[in-house]
Order: structure tokens, then C-alpha cells, then sequence
């Protein structure tokens, strides 16, 4: 059975059969009123985004614990990475691209991986890339490998789009883009708009876990119904429905907010109430989120 702890939790892993089932939680309505723990008045900050293992070096979980919320992360997406020999062979020839665009860590993850199987090995040094990205985690794990990346501050691929094609001419090299299996079409139209080859590769497949239900159940056991849950991605929004949907879960006393427009809008589709949207896809446009709907002056 999983444990929680404030400021530093996450998600067991064990497997689960998330078939509905009656937890013994009282159905919506019952003297369902969120709670705090019993030795801090912290409201509870859910986080359902992916994991990397090692929860206590989450960006997100680590700001929001710090300026004083019970912050828990839930896993709810996992992924698979996949055609890694074809995407090893375009790595290695940067001079027949004119970039590179990263609009997620798995992409840069995969990136590692090719990069820890050659050990070196007929590998251009990745400064030579001219690279673009989404966000300021992703720009964090590109530079860790050794690229220089452009457009942390983007926040989404229709805003990237304008700074690629301001130091990309139509009818230049392509433009290599490792990508997921869900990927937008934002970023493709775009440059075809434009005139610009996007060489796209599919390197990750995402996939909901199958034990969210377990992990939310067993934190609003502990710890209480969140006041806040955070979603990250709109994977993440569809892979949590059934438990916004399921009878013991509080969610009419439960405020949502979304990192992004894109998991904004799919959260309208799914017509999960959106208190807030972070303007940038990082902790402290989250944390700012957050205070704003807690001033005293907010309507």
C-alpha cells in the first residue's frame, strides 16, 4: 500500500485492476468535504503529470513544496520509445538539417539514449545543431546533453513556430523533429505553411498507467481531497476521467489547472472546470497560477 508524505510523495507503482470499484470513500455529497492533514493547514496540490523515477527532483513538486503547499506528485502516463536505429542515423548528420526542435523531455530522453548507445562513436559534437524548444524543462535536459537551445520562453508550438521561422528560410535543409506518437499538428502545419521541411520521427508511444485510480484513490485516503489537481498534457486529462468520474471521488470540491492552452482546451472537451491556465509551461507560471486564485480580491 502506498504511503504519502507531505512535500516529497508520489505513486506506488503496483500493479492494479482499474475496474470501478467501491473504495469504502462516501460517494459525492456524503460528508465528502475536503480535508487537510491533522499538523498543517497546507492545502493539498495534486500533480498528475509523468514520472522520472526519483519524485523529490521534480521541479513542480519542489517549488510548490517550498513556498509551503502539500504538494503530490501521481504519475498517470508512461511512455515507450521506439525507432531509435532510424532516428541514430539521422543524429548523426547534422550538416543535412538546419535544426533540430524538441517540444517535449521525451524527445530529448530518446535523444540520450541514441547518444548513450553510440558512447561517442560517430557522433557530431551537438553544438553544431542549431536547436529549438518548448519550455524550460526541456530547454534544461537539451543543454544537458549538449545542445544550445532557443525558445525556453516559447510556451507552446504555435509561438516556437514564429521563432523557428525567423532563422529558417523557406526551402532550406529540413528540419529534424523527434516526436511523439501524440503529437499536435501545430508545429507540421506551420512550417508547411511556410515552406519549411519538417522531417518528423516518431521516437516515444505514450501510455496511461494503469493504476491512477489506486494512486488518487489512496492519496485522498491519506491525505484528503486535493484543493488543487494539475494537468500537464491532454493524455494526462483523458487518462484521469475515469476517476473525475467515479462516485467516491470529490470532484465538485476540487479546483483544476491546466499547464498550457492545448490541455486547457482538452479539459473544455471533457468538460473537467478549468480554474486556471499557466502561461508557460513551467513551476513558477504554476506556483503564480495558484496564488492568483487565492487573493483575498479575486472575484
Amino acid at each position: 500500500m502506498m504511503s504519502v508524505e507531505q512535500g516529497s510523495s508520489s505513486c506506488s507503482s503496483e500493479s492494479y485492476d482499474a475496474q470501478p470499484k467501491d473504495f469504502g470513500l462516501p460517494p459525492l455529497g456524503c460528508s465528502s468535504q475536503p480535508k487537510h492533514n491533522k499538523d498543517t493547514d497546507t492545502r493539498l496540490v495534486l500533480l498528475l503529470k509523468s514520472g522520472k523515477g526519483d519524485q523529490d527532483e521534480d521541479p513542480y513538486q519542489k517549488l510548490l513544496t517550498n513556498a509551503g503547499f502539500n504538494t503530490v506528485l501521481c504519475p498517470v502516463l508512461t511512455f515507450d520509445f521506439l525507432n531509435l536505429d532510424l532516428y541514430e542515423d539521422q543524429l548523426s548528420k547534422p550538416d543535412e538539417y538546419s535544426a533540430i526542435v524538441f517540444t517535449s523531455q521525451q524527445a530529448v530522453k530518446a535523444t540520450e539514449m541514441v547518444l548513450d548507445s553510440l558512447s561517442g562513436e560517430g557522433m557530431q559534437p551537438l553544438d553544431r545543431w542549431t536547436c529549438f524548444v518548448v519550455g524550460q524543462a526541456t530547454a534544461t535536459e537539451a543543454r544537458r546533453l549538449g545542445f544550445l537551445p532557443q525558445g525556453k520562453d516559447s510556451g507552446s508550438a504555435e509561438v516556437l513556430s514564429e521563432i523557428i521561422l525567423k532563422d529558417v528560410r523557406p526551402k532550406s535543409k529540413p528540419i529534424l523533429y523527434p516526436c511523439g506518437n501524440l503529437k499536435r499538428d501545430t508545429l507540421p502545419k506551420k512550417m508547411k505553411e511556410n515552406g519549411v521541411d519538417l522531417h518528423e520521427v516518431t521516437v516515444y508511444r505514450t501510455i496511461p498507467r494503469d493504476d491512477i485510480e489506486k494512486c488518487i484513490h489512496d492519496i485522498v485516503r491519506t491525505e484528503g481531497t486535493p484543493s488543487y489537481m494539475v494537468f500537464f498534457s491532454p493524455s494526462g486529462v483523458e487518462a484521469t476521467l475515469p476517476v473525475l468520474e467515479s462516485s467516491w471521488f470529490a470532484k465538485d470540491h476540487v479546483k483544476y489547472i491546466s499547464i498550457g492552452r492545448t490541455t486547457s482546451q482538452a479539459m473544455s472537451n471533457h468538460l473537467v472546470p478549468v480554474t486556471g491556465v499557466c502561461s508557460h509551461p513551467d513551476p513558477h507560471s504554476l506556483l503564480e497560477t495558484i496564488r492568483t486564485d487565492n487573493r483575498p480580491d479575486k472575484p
